[in-house]
Formats: structure tokens, sequence, C-alpha cells
């Protein structure tokens, strides 16, 4: 018999067992290879590189998030005694709800699908995992379902009760195992970073933002923008109002009062929720038998807690400008909510030029929940296009342009949403597209090679290079990134998101894509048809090499051609627009509302 194994956890891979992998997450491991040398296995073939498979999923999963969204949300009004709108409590729900149902969904389905194709199968089952403490957030949530080994496990080990239990499968064997995890994981956003420097230009925001928050509570504007720089002051300016950011009510340090003063979970008070609609299939009865005990703590047992702080908050503002914060901030997601059910306009914006991908995603984000969602890219989905602030000062210095960045790209190991690419261990043929245009480059061009690998790296694509590039060719900080960034001839990248816009709007830029790895909005197929016949796209190392090589002493002349620089125009006018007095136009587009 094989063993089934779902995760990264030892404990549950057996000992010489023949292995089948129900993913191949499993490799995000630096040593797979070692680890499983002496054993066979095989990966189970996820329908996840489907695109077209996935596209089939949109319209059930979003089908099934606007039912438990209006269930859910008429639920909290009468366990909490208020009356939010939809749309305040859909500020709120998502987008937890969004990760969650299609995390759910795309670890049923794989084991659902495993369990109809293979028999006698072995799963050991750890006793330690029967329980596991519920999120307290949507940002709790994410850390797990993307990273998380144990919480991993514990999910597909509810999965696999509820095939055994309620489906009575007979082609899966539980072992039972009592040996003792840790469960008590210290995640990366949990850690807290913290030096002196920060901790007392901390203060002095906090004190800055308590002697004026009650001075200026009555701003029309709120503006939560993020990675503007200069152009925050200068906008509200405009807008005829003190530049004031708050330091004080939606910090980190504040949250995370509210998550280690986390509730533990109260029964009585979920049963009140009912799952009461017609369950049409078996992904639909499993959730019926979790969704109480997975609904994250902040919208059951701590939510008054948290309204009440937030209602306490002075800021009146009538208008709401938010490109991040709405998401993933709990406590502004709270604030954004109330000013919302008292009336309060609010305008979402991109905080990055992510174009690609499929748009049911960003609606969840943006057009979902906003009176009007601002994106760099064009008008395609209810939303406007308005200069990128983000870009406005994105430059590279011209005259000590001398190295070749490469950017890298990462994806997390276990998927938090099937609607974006790429998933699982396709991110790794970075790895091999890298170094086979590293190996063809030109001796000067190695040796003016720089790459920086994604923040989150989760695949350890930087460690996977080492070889190639040496260690001393690949930078990790925020700071060298910039100044490379600056002082780069040519940046290289290989994935089209924030990066690739800011390398396109400052010089030179070559996108070095797999074709089928990167899921692109049809809306913008032409474009990349025309990035390709500009020599800016390319799905094939060895031709990117020789680009490369070829303009490298004369970039400019291939840059500033004809047939380039329309490529280029069009690229900033479709996904990253960049236009002169972009302060003054949103200054109009915000006092017209």
């Amino acid at each position: 018999m094989k063993t089934l194994i779902t995760t990264n956890l030892q404990e549950t891979h057996g000992k010489e067992e023949e292995i089948l992998f129900a993913g191949d997450w499993i490799k995000s491991s630096l040593n797979f290879e070692k680890d499983f040398k002496k054993r066979k296995y095989e990966f189970f073939e996820t329908i996840w590189k489907n695109d077209k498979e996935i596209n089939s999923f949109i319209p059930y999963l979003t089908d099934l998030r606007s039912k438990l969204l209006s269930k859910l949300s008429k639920d909290l009004n009468v366990i909490h005694n208020i009356n939010y709108s939809p749309r305040s409590w859909e500020i709120m729900i998502n987008p937890w709800l969004h990760y969650y149902l299609e995390g759910m969904y795309t670890r049923f389905e794989t084991i659902s699908r495993i369990l109809k194709k293979k028999e006698n199968l072995n799963f050991i089952y750890l006793n330690n995992l029967k329980f596991f403490e519920t999120p307290f957030d949507v940002r709790d949530f994410i850390d797990y379902i993307r990273s998380s080994d144990i919480y991993n496990q514990f999910i597909f080990q509810k999965i696999i009760d509820f095939f055994l239990n309620v489906k009575k499968n007979k082609h899966l064997k539980l072992i039972y195992s009592d040996k003792k995890i840790n469960i008590e994981e210290n995640l990366n956003f949990l850690k807290i970073y913290k030096n002196k420097k920060q901790e007392t230009r901390g203060y002095v925001r906090r004190f800055i933002s308590f002697c004026l928050k009650n001075i200026l509570k009555n701003n029309k504007f709120y503006l939560e923008l993020t990675s503007i720089g200069l152009n925050y002051i200068f906008l509200s300016l405009k807008l005829k109002q003190i530049p004031f950011k708050d330091y004080e009510s939606f910090t980190y340090k504040k949250y995370y009062q509210f998550f280690q003063n986390r509730s533990i979970n109260n029964i009585k008070l979920r049963n009140k929720i009912s799952f009461n609609f017609n369950k049409e299939n078996d992904f639909e009865n499993f959730l019926s038998r979790n969704f109480l005990d997975d609904i994250p703590k902040y919208l059951i047992e701590d939510f008054s807690k948290i309204k009440n702080y937030v209602e306490k908050i002075p800021y009146k503002s009538k208008i709401v400008v938010s490109d991040a914060n709405h998401e993933h901030n709990t406590l502004f997601k709270f604030w954004v909510a109330n000013r919302v059910n008292n009336n309060a306009k609010l305008i979402t914006a991109d905080h990055g030029g992510a174009y690609g991908g499929l748009n049911c995603f960003r609606s969840v984000m943006n057009e979902d929940i906003a009176d009007i969602a601002v994106r760099w890219y064009k008008p395609i989905n209810n939303n406007i296009q308005l200069p990128a602030l983000q870009l406005l000062n994105i430059k590279r210095n011209k005259n000590k342009r001398k190295y070749l960045l490469a950017i890298g790209d990462t994806e997390v190991k276990y998927i938090k949403s099937i609607f974006l690419s790429p998933v699982y261990s396709r991110m790794i043929y970075q790895t091999e597209y890298l170094k086979s245009l590293f190996e063809k480059l030109d001796l000067n061009l190695k040796n003016s090679f720089i790459f920086k690998a994604h923040p989150s790296d989760e695949w350890k694509i930087a460690n996977r290079l080492e070889k190639t590039f040496e260690k001393k060719r690949i930078i990790t900080s925020k700071k060298k990134y910039s100044s490379y960034f600056n002082k780069s001839k040519i940046i290289l990248c290989t994935y089209f998101s924030t990066a690739f816009c800011e390398a396109m709007v400052s010089g030179p830029t070559v996108l070095l894509l797999k074709s089928g790895i990167h899921t692109n909005s049809k809306e913008f197929e032409k474009l990349h048809e025309n990035l390709r016949k500009s020599q800016i796209l390319f799905d094939d190392p060895a031709l990117a090499s020789k680009h490369l090589n070829k303009i490298w002493n004369n970039v400019d002349d291939w840059w500033e051609s004809k047939d380039v620089k329309l490529t280029r125009e069009n690229f900033i006018n479709e996904v990253a627009l960049v236009q002169p007095k972009a302060l003054n136009i949103w200054k109009n587009f915000l006092t017209h509302l």
C-alpha cells in the first residue's frame, strides 16, 4: 500500500513505504531530493495547472461566496444586535471568505479526486492535530493557509475524516499516530522586527497623531495611500487639508494587542449562525460541518471589542481613499465599514501593478465594495483609470547605469487563491530559466548581473540560484534593491506586476516568462503581443540572452527606437498610467465626488 502524504510534516511521512504526494508543494523544501532519494514516490497530477478548468470554477465559487456572504451578514447583525449594511459587512468579511472558500475547495477537490482514482492508500493521522485554534482574522488565516504545514495538515485531516466517516470511502486506511508536534508556530506576520531607529520614529509619529487627530477629525478626505512619498503631502495640500496620516489607531502594535488578547471560541454564540441553504454537493456538505468553527474570531467573539475601539476613533471623513489597508488591516477595515455604514464614500485604489490574472479576485478586494475603484490599468471591470501615484517618482540614474538587475517572483507554498497563478512548483521554472539565461550571457553582462529575490521567497529561489550566480550577486534587502534599481542599465523581470511596471516607466526593461505559467487577462493579450514584437517580452531564455548581449553596449538604440517607444507608450497608457499633472487629476477627481 502507498502512503498518502499531504504536507511537509515529517511525522506524516512514514518510513519505507511507497508514497503518493497529494501535490508537489512539498518540493518547496530544499532537502526534498535528499529526504526521499531512497523512497519510491509519485505526485498526484494537480488539476490546478489547467487554466480552463480553473476558469470553470469561477461561477460556482462566486455564487457560493455570495450566498454565504448574504447569510453570514444577516446572522452577524442578529448576533451582535446591530444593523450594518450588506456592503459594510462585505468590507469586513472579505477577503477572508474569498480566500477561505478557494483554499478549502482546492484541498477538498484534490482529496476527492485522489480517492476516486487511487485505491489502497494509508494516511498517517496525527491525533495531536484533531483540533486547531480558529484564526483570529484574515491576516492570521492567510499566513496559516499559505505557509503552515501544521495548519494544512489539520485541514487535510478534516477533509479525509469527512470522506471516511460521512462518505464511507474504503480506499483509504488511517494510521493513527500519537507523535507530539508543536502547534505554536512563529509565522511571518507574528515576527516583530525592532530597532532603535524604528522605535524612536514610531514614538514621534504616534505623538504627532495624538496631538492632531482631534483637530483634524473633520477632514473631508481620509487618504490611506501607501508608497507615494512626498506626493501624499502635495495631494493633501491640493485638497486644502493639512497632510495627516494616523500612526496611532491602525498600527501593527495596536493590532497585536487585540491579537494577543483574542478570545476562546464561544460555541453557543457560533451556533446562532445557521447554514440553512440547500447543499448541492459534497463540498457544501463538508462546509456545513466546519464553517461555524472556521469563521475567524474577529467576526464573532472579538467583534464587539474591535467595534467599540474603532467607534472611539474620532475621524469623521466623508470620503475614504484606500489602496491596501482595507484588505488586511482588521482595525482599519472595521473603521471603514463603520464610515460606510454612516454614508461615507469608499474609493479603493491599486497599491501595485498586477494587471494580469483573473479579474474576479480583484473585484472582491475593490469593485465589489467600493463606490469607485481606481486602477493603474484601463477600465475593464467597473473601474476607472487614474495616474499611478506610486510610479510618479520612479526613476533610474541614466548617468550611472551599469547593472543588469534580475527581479525574481515567488508564490505561496500552499494555494490560497486558485484564480492567481502560477501555482505550486511551477514557480521553480525560474531557476532553470535564469540559469539558462545567465550561462549564455557575455562575460561583461555576467559581471554586471545582480539578482533580487522576492521578499517572501517561499520557494527559496535565491537559495536554488546561489551556485549559479554566487551569493554576492543575490540581494535581499530593500535598501540595496533601491540602489541597484537606480543604477541598472537593464532590468529583467520574471513576472508582470508592480516591479515590471516600475521598470518599464523608468528605463530599459526585459520580461522573461514561461508560456502557460502566468495567466494574462484577455484584455491585455494584444499588449503582450506587442511587447513580444518589440523584444521586451521573451519566453525563451536563450533568445533573451541573445537580445541582451546584442543591445548591452547600445541599449538606447533599441529602447528609443520608434516601434519600441510606441509599445512603451501603449503599455503605460494601458496598465501603468503616468501623466503630467497627475496630482491635479487626482484632486479634480476627489473634489467632484
